[in-house]
C-alpha cells in the first residue's frame, strides 16, 4: 500500500499561512516565557529588599 505526500508545496499559500502561524506562535510562546521570568525576579527582588533588614 503506497501513501502520496499530501504536503503542499513551499509556495503555496496554505505552506506560507502555516510557516506564519507557526513563527506567532513560538513568538507568542517566547512572551509569555520572558513574561513569567519577569514576574519571577520581580518577586525575587521584593523578597530580597522584605528580608534585607534582618541581617
Amino acid at each position: 500500500m503506497s501513501h502520496s505526500s499530501s504536503f503542499p508545496s513551499s509556495s503555496s499559500p496554505m505552506w506560507q499561512a502555516s510557516q506564519a502561524w507557526r513563527k506567532n506562535k513560538m513568538d507568542e510562546s517566547k512572551h509569555e516565557i520572558h513574561s513569567q521570568v519577569d514576574a519571577i525576579t520581580a518577586g525575587t527582588a521584593s523578597m530580597v529588599n522584605l528580608t534585607a533588614g534582618d541581617l
